[in-house]
Formats: structure tokens, sequence, C-alpha cells
């Protein structure tokens, strides 16, 4: 067998293999809840990031709006929580087949705002933000107690997943290795020329 025959095939070889295996993706979730136990009617977003398939911790929350009336001044938003400088009590989720199935997550910043989501002791979901921080003379807090069906949770989309897996590239490269293989054969080919 011809070197370039045993390279060939062990390029299809591998081309196959490497476009078939797959990563763990880091999966973001959008998350809402509405207050119904709270003083400040309304709902409050965010978004979650870098949860895997299984049981993982989020690298990253955000609040994206909160319950807003004439007597709390705007936070700039989105609300960024860092994780390093203040502690959290909790960072626990569970995503099954793409979907988020559990969570128990407690956030406390230093500067007393709390985040809450299906939180252990009793299911609360809150957003809590002191009245320092939205220079007002009271407390902003919105929260119901209804666990995890309290909340909606819904995956982000990944704009770069290609439909039915692996098998378009890995197609579409068996069929680009065949048209070239075809033109090389072609301009390997001795052309014949007719005298008349």
């Amino acid at each position: 067998m011809k070197l370039s025959k045993i390279c060939l095939a062990i390029g299809l070889t591998s081309l196959g293999f490497f476009t078939n295996v797959t990563a763990a993706k880091a999966l973001d979730f959008n998350f809402s809840f509405d207050n119904v136990n709270g003083p400040d009617n309304g709902t409050v977003t965010g978004k979650i990031f870098g949860l895997t398939e299984g049981s993982s911790s989020a690298t990253q929350v955000i609040v994206e709006s909160y319950p807003n009336s004439a007597s709390f001044p705007a936070l700039p938003l989105p609300i960024n929580l860092v994780f390093p400088n203040s502690p959290v009590l909790s960072n626990s989720f569970v995503v099954t087949n793409g979907q988020l199935t559990n969570a128990n997550f407690q956030y406390q910043g230093q500067n007393g705002l709390l985040l809450y989501l299906n939180a252990t002791n009793d299911g609360r979901n809150a957003l809590f933000i002191p009245a320092n921080l939205i220079q007002s003379n009271q407390d902003l807090s919105a929260f119901n107690l209804n666990g995890f069906a309290g909340a909606t949770y819904e995956a982000q989309g990944v704009p770069w997943e290609v439909p039915g897996g692996a098998t378009i590239p890995t197609v579409g490269g068996l069929l680009a290795l065949g048209a070239m293989r075809k033109v090389r054969k072609i301009k390997a080919s001795p052309k014949s020329v007719t005298l008349s």
C-alpha cells in the first residue's frame, strides 16, 4: 500500500474520531420569580452562568431586573454577584437533559444584598436590597416561599450548536476529501491529443 493511501486512511479515521468527540459545555439559564410574600410587587429576573449536565455550581449569577417603584431609585443593572469577595452560602444546581431540575443558591453579599433561589431552609426565592444601596429610607424586599416551583428557569440557547451533532461536519469533511481526490485523479490522468 502506498504511503499516501496509508496517510489518507489515518486522516479519515482521525477526522471521524475527533469530530464525534464532544466536550462538556457550560449551560446558562435565565431565571425569574414573582414577589408573593414581600412588600414590593413585581418580578426579579436574572441569569445563571456556567452550569454543566448533572450537579454543578454556577460560575456567575447576575440580577437583570427587580421590582421598581417611585420609592426605589434604580441600581445600575445588571447586578453582578461577585463570588470570591462575598460568601455564597450555597451554590448547587442540577441539570438533567439540558433542563434545570433543582436549585439551591444562597448569596449574601458583604454590602447586605441577598439573593436566594430555592433556599434550603424554607424554599425561599428572594432578593433583598438594603436601603443604603438604593439610597432610600426603606429596604427592597421581593420574595416567595414556593420553593423550586416558585421560580422559572429557562435554558439560554447556544448559537453555535450544530443541528445533527457531529454528523454534518463529518459527512462534509468526507465529501471534501472525495472531491479533492477526484480532482487529483483528473490532473494525473494522461491526456490524449488527436492530430489531424
